[in-house]
């Protein structure tokens, strides 16, 4: 009998990957029909996506399970906001499916990861976050360079709010790799105000939000990379010289193809 309930309830946990995701949409969608409703849906999305990751580590004595959260709400907040502010109904309507199946495959993982102990799902995990860590700074800082057109706030303000994400996405690299955050701390307040000084200095610049919300997320990904190889050791000219081409030949074509004011 014990046996057969353990069973149905991880049977009920596999669920959770298929049926939040959906849920997540269904809540997107409601915001055609309530548009007033925006911060409603997109905080009632937060409270479940904490509650199933909860659900997931329940009974496994993980205490970090709270830290598997961060990622996922900040991906369902960033994306949310940013396709409410689109005005092309394809745009928003890819954005919001983007966002359902980044989840999906977040929590398939993070399930597997939990529930069977699967440690090569951790190394997904960890390439997953640095990957969805530059598609959420680039939705956050696009919507917060465009959002003063609509609110009575000034962008210096609004790059402050944002600064708690831009920390909890530089403590995601520690998280996956099992490296301790108390030690690094000041890595990663360094890294989060170099990215908030760099992101007002772009805001300077006569370019369309879309625009800056690239060159912040091409920042991220500069500060993640030489922070990544310098923590396991391996920061030299060799492993850093395609990450900075990389980075060097998409900033020109992004600004020689960029629309100036």
């Amino acid at each position: 009998m014990a046996e057969c309930q353990q069973f149905n309830f991880t049977m009920n946990k596999r669920l959770i990957p298929l049926l939040l995701p959906f849920i997540l949409l269904i809540l997107n969608e409601l915001v055609l029909f309530y548009p007033k409703l925006i911060f409603v849906f997109v905080v009632f999305g937060m409270l479940l996506i904490l509650l199933s990751v909860k659900l997931l580590a329940e009974g496994l004595k993980n205490k970090s399970w709270l830290f598997f959260s961060i990622l996922p709400i900040l991906l369902y907040f960033s994306f949310s906001l940013y396709a409410a502010l689109l005005f092309n109904p394809l745009a928003i309507q890819a954005v919001r499916f983007l966002s359902a199946a980044l989840i999906f495959y977040y929590f398939k993982n993070l399930y597997y990861y939990l529930i069977s102990e699967d440690e090569s799902r951790l190394i997904k995990l960890d390439s997953f976050s640095a990957t969805v860590g530059f598609l959420i700074m680039f939705a956050s800082f696009s919507s917060i360079y465009i959002l003063p057109l609509f609110v009575r706030l000034k962008l210096d303000i609004m790059l402050l709010i944002v600064l708690p994400l831009t920390c909890f996405l530089f403590l995601q690299p520690f998280i996956f790799s099992y490296l301790k955050i108390k030690n690094n701390l000041p890595i990663i307040f360094t890294n989060t105000l170099i990215m908030v000084q760099m992101s007002w200095l772009f805001s300077l610049l006569p370019l369309n939000s879309n625009v800056l919300g690239l060159l912040s997320a091409l920042t991220y990904y500069l500060l993640l990379i030489v922070t990544r190889l310098s923590l396991k050791g391996s920061l030299n000219r060799h492993n850093l010289k395609w990450p900075l081409i990389l980075v060097i030949v998409a900033l020109f074509a992004l600004l020689l193809s960029a629309r100036w004011l």
